[in-house]
């Protein structure tokens, strides 16, 4: 009976620990250059897999054609949930490119033809739809790649001034 009591706790961690969710941590950066201003992110390919469900062959794993094959619904979506707005006017992205990198990642870029003003703000409204405890590393360069500032974004600070 002493026995029987002493493997309890033990299959409580081990269920906990078979549902337990390593938080993800993905990284980006906003540049500011004489054109304007570019966003680039970095993603786990299972983060945003998902939100969206891009692997479509089911077999665990998002492999480039499926990336390809979701182009549009990804450019789509990752710049709605990438926001850069100067002096509260939310801007629009001229360009918006998603390629798959290597490592299992899923590169953004996003490009502003809107120079940087003093009152800009960055927003990641895409941090609350991610794994809960999810946070992403995020550097502010100059046009010299002056490193300016660094943020930790997650689901409840998502937004900075730049």
């Amino acid at each position: 009976m002493i026995n029987l009591l002493l493997l309890i706790p033990l299959l409580f961690a081990a269920v906990f620990q078979v549902h337990a969710h390593d938080p993800g941590l993905s990284r980006g950066g906003v540049q500011s250059h004489a054109e304007g201003m570019t966003v680039h992110m970095i993603f786990s390919r299972k983060d945003i897999d998902a939100l969206l469900q891009l692997d479509t062959s089911l077999d665990g794993t998002v492999s480039d054609h499926e990336i390809s094959t979701a182009r549009a619904r990804l450019q789509s979506a990752l710049a709605a949930g990438i926001e850069l707005r100067s002096s509260g006017k939310l801007l629009r992205p001229k360009s918006v490119q998603v390629e798959a990198g290597s490592s299992d990642t899923l590169n953004v870029v996003l490009f502003y033809d809107h120079p940087a003003t003093v009152a800009m703000q960055l927003s990641v409204p895409l941090m609350t739809q991610l794994a809960r405890g999810h946070r992403q590393y995020l550097t502010i360069q100059d046009a010299h790649n002056k490193l300016s500032a660094q943020y930790i974004l997650d689901a409840t600070t998502a937004r900075i001034s730049l």
